[in-house]
């Protein structure tokens, strides 16, 4: 199973990612370099993964993958079961990051408004930069492109939230006795 931990850490990633304004899992797949795997594994999902799973086979293979997914050979059943334990292992990291930061997120960015900015802004410009690299062609019209969106995010990390939107206030609930 140790040799599944780098992929549940690229899970906890995409799990954080998903959490955060403006930042999807599938954009740090993107940018972690797992984005072909991911959506290749997701696609494999349909009827000819749950007839391999109907055989005994395919869970020995699943034992063995667990502890050493390099046995993985290029067979039909192989490649389901890598798919399986790919989403098992990048699911439990995605789970676990939704699990504790949906609970951290929100006070790191009472605590530390600018440098949490700063982290998101980051990841946002590595998912446009990242992209923006594997063009085949780049050109005048891509780097305009480019630096639009740049200024863009970064005019849209400045905006403050309105403090004003939030309700304030007191409620007052009395019963009135029931009459008999």
């Amino acid at each position: 199973m140790k040799a599944w931990f780098p992929t549940t850490l690229r899970g906890v990633c995409m799990g954080i990612a998903d959490i955060i304004p403006g930042v999807s899992g599938g954009t740090l797949a993107l940018i972690l370099g797992i984005y072909q795997r991911f959506v290749g594994a997701v696609s494999a999902i349909g009827p000819g993964l749950l007839l391999a799973a109907l055989k005994g086979s395919f869970w020995s293979r699943l034992r063995e993958g667990l502890t050493s997914p390099e046995v993985l050979g290029d067979t039909e059943e192989d490649a389901y079961v890598g798919h399986t334990l790919f989403l098992l292992f990048l699911g439990a990291g995605i789970g676990t990051a939704l699990l504790i930061g949906a609970r951290v997120l929100p006070t790191l960015l009472n605590l530390y408004p600018a440098p949490m900015k700063g982290f998101f802004f980051g990841l946002v410009l590595a998912s446009v930069v990242i992209p923006f690299r594997q063009m085949k062609e780049r050109g005048g019209k891509q780097a305009l492109a480019f630096l639009l969106v740049l200024v863009g995010t970064w005019t849209l990390m400045g905006v403050p939230i309105a403090q004003s939107g939030k309700a304030r206030g007191e409620i007052t609930v009395s019963l009135s006795e029931a009459s008999k």
